[in-house]
Formats: structure tokens, sequence, C-alpha cells
């Protein structure tokens, strides 16, 4: 149950911020390593910012 719940969480963070991540991740010449170590920045950089 609480795994559901963290799971639905990033889901709508991840959904909120995609306006923004999808032309930043599309615009940068990466591959695939490269774009979800740059995702996982944001992200964990946004989840410091709200625990915060």
């Amino acid at each position: 149950m609480i795994a559901e719940a963290v799971f639905e969480g990033v889901l709508l963070g991840l959904a909120s911020c995609a306006p923004a991540l999808v032309p930043f991740m599309m615009g940068e010449d990466r591959h695939l390593r490269g774009t979800a170590g740059a995702l996982a920045g944001i992200t964990l950089g946004r989840f410091a910012a709200y625990w915060i």
C-alpha cells in the first residue's frame, strides 16, 4: 500500500514537470544513460527541495 502511494507520487511528479523536462531531454545530444542521469538529478533535486 505504501509502495503504491510512493509510485503514484513519483508518476504524478514526473507528469507535472514533463512540459519542462521533455524539451530539455530532447534538445540535448545524449545517450539513454546520460538522459537518465540528467532526469535523475533534476528529479532528486526537486524531491530535496520539497523535503526541505
